[in-house]
This record gives structure tokens, C-alpha cells and sequence, in this order.
């Protein structure tokens, strides 16, 4: 008998108690790993009966339910939100839980805390596009930095590995929360950050916090803002903004595979901090760099051959800029070095990106499946080793 049960993307309304057992009445509970109702309307009578199917799942380790608020009303959510997580909360075998996509704000953040507190197995908790806002961001944040707190007291490992929370809205507001939550789990591998409101002073809290994550392999804050206009008056040194906080966090990111700054407003000082603190050698692993529209001339070119041929990269295979002018002809000089480098890798440069294309989150899929399949901690570096693009 299958250990999965999914109704993905199925559009059903499942409103009451009968909705939910109609489906699920053949399912064999106790067998259960994988619990899928994504995309689909739940209410609230729906959600105490979900919080019963839960607590009778002893070895669940996926589950998601992500998108299951379409029409219904907001005041709905915090109390199906609540009985959901209710029944995650206390499960020793939950490795991923996916809530992306609802509605969840300040009206029903609330609801998610218990779990970020109390549950102690989760590695990967996926929050994409849940409307928090810089208030109910800051409370997320804090509820996972007072779990790695109790966690610590008592002595009990530090399971979460994997933060994923791209489009909600965090604002600067949120990020000083965020970093503390961050700088409390330090055997992160993956955060997932994209298009969060964050500017140039959040953008720096959040890699000051990031830099206690020593076993990093993934970062993506693509799509917030790295530099200020309006601070330039400001500063004592011109060259200096959230991108030099990031390249002054290369030097402790030795497992770091992936770097998205893409969109990130990049000066052409900022990327030539960048590959200047990658051409010191800290980071052999990196296989992806992205600086789509990032601000750099033909010298970063010229600086990154330089670490391709003195063996500094030796495992970079992938480059994502924007072709612009002062750069000379991309198809020849450093760049076509550089591409035969890369592509001798099976990799490339990635001039252009077509912007109706979405985004490719290939690389974190797979870092996220070897997350939940692996054995436990001990052993999971080993077991993410030789993930690709």
C-alpha cells in the first residue's frame, strides 16, 4: 500500500468533517510519510478534522498545505491554520512542512507559533508567499529563534535546515529579527529569500546573521535592494553596503554551491567586492553564481579568469549577468575564456534571461529533497555532497 496520499491541486471545497473523511477513509494512517492537500479550499470544520487525521499519522515526514485557503474568508484562516499546525506540532517524524501560498499575515501568524516553537524535528519549513509583512515576519522570526534557545537549554540538536520565505513582504522591519533567527541555527544549508521588500540596511542585518551559518550551501536574496540612494550622503565610505556584507560573509561560507544577487541593485564597486573575496579561494564549492543586472565592467571579467585559472572557483559551472555596454564584445576576450571554462564544467554563461520565463529552482529542489531523505544529522553533509544544477 502506498505511503503517500495527495489531492494536489484537485480545486476540491472540503468544508466539513464528511468532505475530508470521503477521501481519506481508505488511507492507511499508520503508513503514512507524505500528506498532500495543496491546492484546495479548506474550512474550518475541514481543518479539526485534518488535526485528527494528523495525530493518527505516527510516521509522517512531509506535508503540505500550501494554497488551501482560496475562497474563504480571512477570519477563517488563524483557526484552520491553528488546527492544522496543532497536529504537526508534536510530530518527532515531520521533516518538511509546506504552508506557501495562503494568506497568512499578522491575522493568523499567530496561529503558525506553537509549531515554530515546539516542533523539534522539522528540517525545512517552506513559507513562500504568505503575505507576513515586517510585523508577523518578525514574529515568525522570533518564534524560530526562541526554539533554537529552548532547543540549546535543554541540550537537543538543531534541526532545521532549510528556511524558505520569498515574496512575503518582510521589509527592514522584519530583518534584524531574522538575522538573530538566523545567527541561533548554524548548521543551516539553505535560505530562500527572493523579491522580501528587504533594502540596503535589512539586506546587511540579514547577512551579518547569515555569517554564523558556516555550513551554507544555497543563499538566494535576489530581488531586494543591496544599495540606497538616499543613504549615499551618509556614508563614510562610498564603496561599502549590503553587498560587502555579503562578501565579508564568503569567507565563512566554505560550503557555499549557490549565490543569488541577482536584481539586487549592485554597483560595479559592490560585484568587484564580490568576486575579489571569491578569488581569495574561500569557496571551492560554488557552482552558481547569479548577478543578473548587477553593475560590472569588463575588469570583473578579467578578476574572475584570473580565480578560474589560479583554481579558485574550480567547481563553478554557472554565471547568470546582464550583457550591457562597456563591456566589449561578450563573445570574445575574458568572456570567451571564461565560457570555455565553464562549458568545459558542462556549464556556461547566461547572458540574457528571458523574463517571462520563471524562476528556475531546480538547484533548491534538489537540495531540499536530499534534505528530507537523508539520514539524520550526522550524516547529512555527506549525503548533500555532489548536488547539481
Amino acid at each position: 500500500m502506498s505511503t503517500s496520499f495527495s489531492l494536489r491541486d484537485r480545486k476540491l471545497i472540503l468544508s466539513s468533517a464528511a468532505d475530508i473523511f470521503s477521501h481519506t477513509r481508505a488511507v492507511d494512517l499508520a503508513s503514512t510519510t507524505t500528506f498532500c492537500i495543496d491546492g484546495n479550499s479548506i474550512g474550518a470544520e475541514a481543518g479539526v478534522a485534518l488535526r485528527e487525521l494528523l495525530n493518527s499519522m505516527p510516521r509522517l515526514k512531509s506535508a503540505n498545505f500550501s494554497n488551501i485557503f482560496s475562497q474563504r474568508q480571512k477570519e477563517e484562516i488563524p483557526d484552520i491554520l491553528a488546527a492544522i499546525c496543532d497536529g504537526l506540532k508534536a510530530k518527532p517524524t515531520l521533516r518538511d512542512l509546506d504552508i506557501s501560498d495562503n494568506a497568512i499575515g499578522v491575522l493568523a501568524v499567530e496561529s503558525i507559533v506553537p509549531f515554530l516553537v515546539e516542533n523539534r524535528s522539522l528540517r525545512v519549513l517552506k513559507m513562500n508567499n504568505v503575505g507576513f509583512g515586517p510585523v508577523a515576519g518578525t514574529i515568525a522570526a522570533k518564534a524560530l529563534h526562541l526554539s533554537a534557545l529552548m532547543n540549546s537549554m535543554h541540550q537537543r540538536p538543531l534541526n532545521l535546515r532549510a528556511i524558505i520565505c520569498g515574496r512575503s513582504r518582510l521589509e527592514d522591519g522584519s530583518a534584524a529579527a531574522w538575522s538573530e533567527a538566523f545567527a541561533s541555527y548554524p548548521d543551516l544549508v539553505a535560505v530562500h529569500f527572493p523579491q522580501s521588500g528587504i533594502k540596503e540596511l535589512g539586506l546587511t542585518a540579514i547577512a551579518h546573521g547569515l555569517r554564523s551559518c558556516h555550513s551554507l550551501r544555497y543563499i538566494n536574496v535576489a530581488d531586494n535592494i543591496a544599495r540606497e540612494e538616499k543613504l549615499d550622503a551618509t556614508r563614510t565610505d562610498p564603496d561599502v553596503d549590503a553587498t560587502t556584507a555579503f562578501a565579508n560573509g564568503l569567507s565563512s561560507w566554505k560550503e557555499l554551491e549557490y549565490l543569488n544577487l541577482s536584481d539586487c541593485c549592485l554597483t560595479n564597486a559592490g560585484t568587484t567586492q564580490i568576486i575579489a573575496a571569491l578569488a581569495l579561494g574561500n569557496n571551492l564549492k560554488l557552482n552558481s553564481l547569479l548577478l543578473e543586472n548587477a553593475c560590472f565592467d569588463e575588469s570583473f571579467g578579467v578578476k574572475l579568469l584570473q580565480a578560474l585559472r589560479a583554481g579558485h572557483l574550480p567547481n563553478l559551472g554557472v554565471l547568470k549577468i546582464s550583457e550591457h555596454e562597456g563591456l566589449g564584445d561578450v563573445e570574445a576576450g575574458v568572456w570567451s575564456e571564461i565560457s570555455t571554462i565553464l562549458q568545459g564544467r558542462q556549464g556556461n554563461i547566461v547572458w540574457k534571461r528571458d523574463l517571462d520565463d520563471e524562476e528556475d529552482t531546480s538547484y533548491l529542489d534538489d537540495l531540499v529533497s536530499a534534505l528530507i531523505d537523508s539520514p539524520e544529522s550526522p550524516s547529512l553533509v555527506d549525503a548533500m555532497a555532489g548536488l547539481s544544477v
